[in-house]
């Protein structure tokens, strides 16, 4: 029985809906519908899903302890304004146990980097080719024929043929070769060349010389007494001579834009070496709280603290 102030196993039966004390294997259940309704107010809370079991172990701490107000009204004031002042810092607390790692890893390292690059990209390109092509002196000779007969018969013939023939061409050739490998551009892109992947300037020159001469002797011989006699002689020479020259110097200029990409990532995780697995594991037990038992002991000087 509350001998100064009202108990806070009263306050709790009260929301509960009972108007006699309840044993000991009722007292979760009634602490558990008394909860929402003695925390009838607001306070900053990081998780609302643990708001409920921690006003239960508040209530279950204090079940038995009176109040220290003359009213449950200005009790509930102060319990109110307590928990809004202290709920941030104790949140953060909440929070930070949250986070998952390896306490014995000293070494959690990560880099990522990215680097784009744009520029314009111009290569010249000269190909020389150059033909030479001889042809000389072709020489054909051709001699003789001969026949007898019984009757004499002198006769001489003598015939000289020649014929040259000499040739010259030259030849020169320049064209432009424009390319765009765009197929969303037009056609004038090209022909104004604001945009070309490609661009080709081909120089094409030769020359070809053919020299040909050639000569032909006869000479016919015919003797006739009875049978006769008759012989025949030609001699045919032709020289050729031919010569062919061809160059050709070619051009390329290829001019386009150059897109770079780089990215890079490093994860660098374990252990160094530098501290032992059981200076981590000191350290990381150093950091438990319970961080519920703090809260309960923030709001002891609401409750009285006399006892006979």
């Amino acid at each position: 029985m509350s001998k100064y102030t009202t108990e806070v196993r009263y306050l709790c039966e009260v929301e509960y809906g009972t108007n006699q004390s309840l044993g000991f294997n009722s007292i979760n259940d009634v602490i558990t519908i008394a909860a929402p309704k003695v925390f009838n107010f607001d306070f900053p809370m990081f998780d609302e899903a643990y708001r409920l079991p921690l006003e239960i172990k508040i209530l279950r701490h204090y079940y038995t302890r009176e109040i220290c107000e003359e009213s449950v009204g200005l009790w509930k004031l102060r319990l109110q304004d307590r928990l809004n002042m202290i709920m941030p810092y104790y949140n953060q607390l909440y929070s930070s146990e949250l986070i998952q790692f390896n306490p014995m890893y000293d070494v959690d390292l990560t880099k990522e980097s990215t680097k784009d690059n744009e520029g314009e990209k111009t290569n010249n390109e000269s190909e020389n080719s150059q033909l030479h092509e001889t042809n000389l002196d072709t020489t054909v000779s051709s001699n003789t024929s001969s026949e007898t007969n019984n009757n004499t018969t002198n006769t001489t013939s003598t015939s000289n043929e020649s014929s040259s023939n000499n040739s010259s061409t030259n030849n020169s050739n320049n064209k432009l070769d424009k390319y765009a490998d765009t197929p969303q551009g037009s056609v004038v892109n090209l022909e104004d060349d604001s945009y070309l992947t490609n661009a080709r300037s081909i120089s094409d020159s030769g020359s070809e010389t053919s020299n040909g001469s050639s000569s032909a002797n006869i000479s016919s011989t015919a003797n006739s007494s009875n049978g006769g006699e008759r012989s025949a002689e030609i001699n045919a020479n032709e020289t050729v001579n031919k010569t062919k020259d061809n160059a050709a110097n070619k051009n390329k200029i290829h001019i386009g834009t150059m897109t770079n990409s780089e990215e890079y990532f490093e994860h660098l995780i374990g252990k160094t070496g530098k501290n032992s697995n059981s200076k981590l594991l000191t350290e990381f037990r150093e950091t438990f709280l319970n961080i519920d038992k703090m809260i309960i002991e923030e709001l002891s000087d609401l409750f009285f603290g006399l006892w006979e």
